[in-house]
């Protein structure tokens, strides 16, 4: 008899770790920056997902900048919004409120991966409202993945072979 993954009690122990961790963290400090979420916790693929979020609410940000009323792929636009982003990226700063939520999240995503890799992935795959995720996507993703990694490195290159050989 197959098991279920019981949900509440995975995103449960999350909250109790976030308010843990934050707690700790956030006594001395009001905010935490890219370089302290990386070594936040033992368990560095909570601090990849974390990463992951905090770039992904981001490039949202970023898409909503473009104007209708502008070239926005000029090649000087481009270039200043890729130097513009080069240096956020080196200045991230999250406070505690906005910062909890994102480790709660990460750390059950963390545990769903180690407990339920197929699941984990299915739904990583099926992320867009059902429209699928895109080669590109699913490569920005490896980096962000460190635990249970071989099935997607796998999926990737499976891809890659048939699009050079259809």
């Amino acid at each position: 008899m197959e098991e279920k993954l019981n949900f509440s009690a995975v995103i449960n122990y999350s909250e109790r770790y976030a308010e843990k961790i934050t707690t700790t963290f956030f006594k001395e400090t009001n905010s935490i920056s890219g370089k302290q979420i990386l070594e936040l916790s033992h368990i560095k693929q909570i601090n990849l997902f974390i990463l992951r979020a905090v770039f992904q609410a981001w490039r949202h940000e970023i898409k909503k900048m473009k104007s209708p009323y502008f070239d926005n792929e000029n090649a000087e636009v481009r270039d200043a919004l890729t130097n513009y982003q080069n240096v956020l990226s080196r200045h991230i700063s999250i406070s505690k409120a906005d910062f909890q939520p994102m480790l709660i999240k990460a750390t059950s995503q963390t545990l769903f991966l180690i407990m339920d890799p197929y699941d984990f992935y299915s739904e990583l795959l099926d992320r867009k409202n059902g429209s699928g995720i895109t080669l590109k996507q699913l490569e920005s993703e490896i980096k962000y993945i460190q635990i249970n990694r071989p099935p997607l490195e796998n999926l990737v290159e499976t891809m890659k072979k048939k699009i050079c050989h259809p």
